[in-house]
């Protein structure tokens, strides 16, 4: 069942990235930004189990598990393959991590969310002026955080 979408788009949007800790995600000072990603997609969905009972006509459900998948879509550079190198599933990068998204740029007093998320998939297509288009599937794994830029 599937509950919310968000996207998040903007011209001073942003992504951090650790595999260590949302902390050690939320003070890298390497952001991935804008220029790089052109929308963040956020699917939550809940998992649900039929309780209904033998005399019943119409059937019930139970909410059991919540879930969400996340997908990055986005330019990568030509010659450096920056999100390539953090995000696909097939280098010898990370298997989990912390994404951070910053919805208005990582600066003080902004609000941002925080994923424990393991890469699931990449995406690229054709380079056109030293640019790659890129689609980047992300599962999540574990509680989402939200809170706002204190450095």
């Amino acid at each position: 069942m599937s509950c919310t979408r968000i996207t998040y788009t903007g011209i001073k949007m942003g992504i951090g990235w650790s595999t260590t800790s949302e902390a050690d995600a939320l003070l890298e000072t390497a952001l991935i930004t804008q220029k790089l990603i052109k929308a963040v997609n956020i699917n939550y969905s809940r998992d649900t189990v039929e309780d209904s009972g033998a005399g019943d006509y119409d059937k019930t459900y139970e909410d059991i598990q919540r879930d969400a998948t996340l997908s990055i879509d986005g330019y990568d550079d030509k010659t450096t393959h920056e999100l390539e190198n953090i995000f696909d599933p097939d280098t010898e990068g990370p298997i989990c991590g912390w994404l951070v998204i910053y919805p208005l740029g990582r600066a003080v007093g902004n609000a941002y969310e925080a994923y424990e998320v393991i890469p699931t998939g990449f995406t690229k297509g054709m380079e056109y002026n030293n640019k790659v288009a890129v689609t980047i599937t992300l599962q999540k794994t574990g509680v989402r955080s939200t809170g706002t830029v204190s450095v």
